[in-house]
């Protein structure tokens, strides 16, 4: 039986990214029923899809994220740093364990992640399915040791007071978005401390291999678009004398602009070369 006109199921109700993965795995399905010959074609190709509104890249400053981590509350703090240095997704963050520390190297191995699904926790492997080695800068290394004082190997390093594994949804609601909100930041993620932690590591003199290796993309592809951004936004500050909030914006909504995106893709294996010749 069709469905009703004018009902709205509750994929249509989905936000758009859910309902791109759902037609995303849908298609897939179809895309073996066709291979085996069960099906002509397939109807899940040529769906016109809801579109995604990105959001304003923002990159905060470092005295900016030690604004935010203070605001974040002393239980807090550390967690805010690490994914603003350091780079690590939410869902690593959390599945972080004391194993994965090297505190002789200063490096992280990012190595499982944990995600939420309909309130239930899923463990699996990273975005990329690689594990990779992430620098601790030295500043973090006496905070991360007094953190995980008293814990075993496969004990988490960031949990709640409760000792339970942190949940995105939970933290934001409990703490993350007052923070942010105190500093003049609201409606700032967590998962947008990422492309801060490449801007620092650019102003700090990183190339595209580090940055790629940083934050796990599995295609430096996407490394040289954020170095490249990040690097024009430093200039951008520093020719201009204006903020890094300022020219940050700027760069985002440049970025933001199809013909940048066509001009980037154009000369990507030229920017490549160009970044790790301007950050070397």
């Amino acid at each position: 039986m069709g469905r009703r006109p004018g009902r709205v199921g509750p994929v249509a109700e989905s936000r758009p990214s859910h309902v791109r993965d759902t037609v995303g795995v849908l298609a897939g399905v179809l895309g073996l029923a066709v291979r085996d010959r069960r099906l002509p074609s397939n109807p899940a190709h040529g769906v016109d899809l809801p579109r995604i509104k990105k959001r304003r890249r923002r990159y905060l400053t470092a005295p900016e994220v030690e604004e935010l981590a203070d605001a974040a509350g002393p239980n807090c703090r550390l967690p805010v740093l690490v994914l603003a240095y350091c780079g690590l997704r939410w869902c690593e963050l959390a599945a972080l364990r004391l194993g994965c520390v090297d505190f002789l190297r200063r490096r992280f191995v990012i190595a499982e992640a944990m995600t939420e699904v309909n309130g239930r926790l899923v463990w699996g492997s990273p975005k990329s399915h690689e594990a990779r080695s992430v620098p601790i800068p030295r500043v973090l290394i006496d905070d991360l040791a007094a953190q995980v004082a008293g814990k075993d190997r496969d004990d988490l390093v960031f949990t709640t007071s409760t000792g339970a594994p942190l949940r995105n949804r939970n933290a934001r609601r409990s703490w993350f978005d007052e923070a942010a909100a105190a500093i003049g930041k609201p409606g700032l993620t967590p998962h947008e401390l990422r492309p801060t932690a490449a801007s620092l590591a650019v102003s700090a003199g990183a190339n595209v291999k580090a940055v790629q290796a940083m934050l796990g993309h599995a295609s430096a592809a996407n490394a040289v678009v954020v170095v490249v951004l990040a690097t024009i936004a430093v200039d951008l500050a520093m020719q201009t004398r204006v903020s890094w909030g300022y020219a940050a914006p700027l760069v985002a909504g440049l970025w933001r602009g199809t013909m940048c995106r066509r001009l980037v893709g154009d000369l990507r294996p030229g920017l490549r070369d160009w970044s790790q010749c301007r950050l070397r």
